[in-house]
């Protein structure tokens, strides 16, 4: 597939029609990868030229995707004649930023997300604004938060707003308007009997569902934490305990919230103030992110055969439903990644779906 390179400035540079291996991912929440490979042993002119093409910041861009690739890494081998490029999709652009001053978070998910990529990267009150980009219109999207944020990247605090969510995110490249767009969104369900749509259903039977590898994993799992709160001369520290398992299914960490403060200015230069209860639920509802990020993980992935109607009936944050015949579950699961490999002109897919849900096999 053609790739399109633009600069900075959206400002089409030229194109690359012919490569060694394209990788291609996108996450449903979180940023993406790049993998290029290019060898010019065939065609050196052509390697100078494409060459040329590839600068750090520039952006690789694909008819029919919706974001593109930030270059970020590059290495030339002349030995091998080969050059090898990494990137991330433009929402890594969001990690150059982080929350700071500290911000709170009360209400519903999908404007507080807006509001952090606006004060910290749209509209900041200091030179800390990114460049051409914008907000996309907010809707009314379900989920509601209590949080505080300091010292994360813009990033991770949408990451951790669209779990509690269940939403997705991307940043649009709008070559033709010249900007990049911050988009969130919620997946349909497509499941089978969902009563809305027709249903997205994929199995070895009907031949769309080629390869399927199922991960049950426990190796960091952690139930109970202990959180300790800010540290101030003369002031007793603030601890909180989260969970309650016991005997050998108990599992403890510690987690330092520390820079987490009861009293604090913040972007507004308003002055705030916490009670204890608030800054106690302050340090629960930290010490539970974190804590969940040691959750047991299954996972489920899939790859698809069929590539038609893939970004037309069924895409990235849909719900599907999967039927095994092999391990003989049904399993419906939210795709929550995709990576899309070229080799030698030849397009393969595939998916992850996040926290599946194993009904049985029939349908």
């Amino acid at each position: 597939m053609l790739i399109w390179v633009f600069n900075r400035d959206f400002i089409k540079r030229g194109a690359i029609s012919t490569y060694k291996s394209l990788q291609w991912t996108e996450e449903y929440r979180g940023v993406g990868q790049l993998e290029f490979h290019y060898s010019y042993t065939n065609d050196p002119d052509d390697g100078a030229r494409v060459l040329n093409l590839l600068q750090q910041g520039y952006f690789f861009y694909q008819r029919g995707k919706r974001t593109a690739m930030e270059v970020s890494y590059i290495e030339r081998n002349k030995a091998e004649k080969l050059i090898i490029v990494y990137g991330h999709t433009t929402l890594n652009l969001l990690s150059n930023r982080v929350i700071y001053p500290q911000l709170s978070v009360r209400g519903r998910v999908e404007p507080a997300m807006y509001d952090i990529v606006n004060r910290f990267a749209v509209n900041p009150a200091t030179n800390r604004r990114i460049p051409r980009l914008h907000l996309a219109s907010g809707g009314s999207l379900p989920g509601t938060h209590e949080a505080e944020y300091l010292g994360e990247e813009i990033s991770e605090a949408l990451q951790d707003l669209a779990f509690v969510g269940d939403l997705g995110y991307y940043m649009e490249f709008d070559h033709e308007g010249k900007k990049h767009v911050f988009n969130i969104y919620q997946g349909r369900d497509l499941t089978h009997g969902n009563g809305i749509y027709p249903p997205a259903i994929f199995s070895d039977n009907y031949g769309n569902l080629t390869q399927s590898i199922i991960i049950d994993d426990w190796t960091q799992f952690k139930n109970v934490a202990y959180v300790g709160g800010e540290i101030k001369e003369g002031r007793q520290r603030v601890f909180v305990e989260l969970g309650n398992t016991s005997g050998l299914d108990r599992r403890e960490m510690f987690i330092d919230a520390s820079s987490l403060q009861s009293e604090y200015r913040d972007d507004k230069g308003n002055d705030i103030v916490l009670t204890p209860a608030e800054y106690r639920r302050v340090l629960e509802h930290f010490g539970w992110k974190e804590l969940s990020e040691y959750n047991k993980r299954m996972t489920y992935i899939g790859e698809i055969g069929n590539l038609d109607d893939w970004g037309t009936r069924y895409y990235l944050g849909d719900k599907v439903t999967c039927i095994s015949n092999d391990y003989g579950l049904r399993v419906d699961g939210r795709i929550i990644s995709y990576t899309e490999v070229t080799e030698n002109n030849q397009k393969k897919l595939a998916v992850t779906f996040g926290e599946p849900e194993i009904t049985g096999w029939r349908i």
